[in-house]
Parts: C-alpha cells; sequence; structure tokens
C-alpha cells in the first residue's frame, strides 16, 4: 500500500508543479492578447460598415449617372434630327423667302433649343 501512496503524492506533486506553470503573468497577457483581438474585430466590423455604406452611395451615384447619360443621348439625337431637318431646307432647291418660311415654322415646331 506504501507503493501506491507514494504514486498518489507523486501525482498530487506533479499536478501542483504543473499547474504553477500557468502563472499569472500569462493569464494576463492572454487577456491582454484576447482585448486586443476583441478591439481589432470590431474596427474591422466597423471599417466593413462604413465600406458597404460608401458602396451603395457609389452605385446610387453610377444609377444617376447612367440615368443622365441615357437622357442626354435621347437629347443628342433630337438635336441630330433637328440638324438635318435644318439641312434639307438649306440644301433644297426653294428660294430664299421659302426657306426662311420653312425654318421659323421648324424654329416655332422646336421652340427653345436649351
Amino acid at each position: 500500500m506504501s507503493r501506491f501512496k507514494t504514486n498518489i503524492v507523486i501525482v498530487i506533486i506533479f499536478t501542483l508543479t504543473l499547474s504553477a506553470c500557468v502563472s499569472k503573468q500569462k493569464y494576463l497577457k492572454s487577456e491582454t492578447d484576447l482585448k486586443a483581438c476583441t478591439e481589432r474585430e470590431i474596427n474591422t466590423n466597423e471599417q466593413k460598415v462604413s465600406l458597404n455604406k460608401r458602396i451603395e452611395f457609389q452605385k446610387k451615384q453610377i444609377r444617376s449617372l447612367e440615368e443622365d447619360t441615357t437622357a442626354f443621348a435621347s437629347r443628342i439625337r433630337e438635336y441630330e434630327q433637328i440638324i438635318r431637318e435644318y439641312n434639307q431646307i438649306i440644301s433644297s432647291n426653294l428660294s430664299e423667302q421659302e426657306k426662311l418660311m420653312q425654318l421659323n415654322t421648324l424654329k416655332k415646331k422646336y421652340g427653345d433649343l436649351k
């Protein structure tokens, strides 16, 4: 039985020695590392939210620019049609008086171009 008691004492001493290896400094360091990691995670999440907001804002700007481009293209086609009509009148074989009358008619038709 004495051998059994000796083994138990050795196991208890080994366990106490092993637990002493985890010192308070190591515990505090692991706590500090955990806090730093948590702060980095929070900062990363905040940056992600901020970047997502910027992306959404830029998507809205892109949609707006695409709409403007479409509107400008439509206006350009209108102006091209007007120019063709003016050129047809100017290059026709009509008298100057008839040309002026047709140009005035077109001017009234399209109004003030701006």
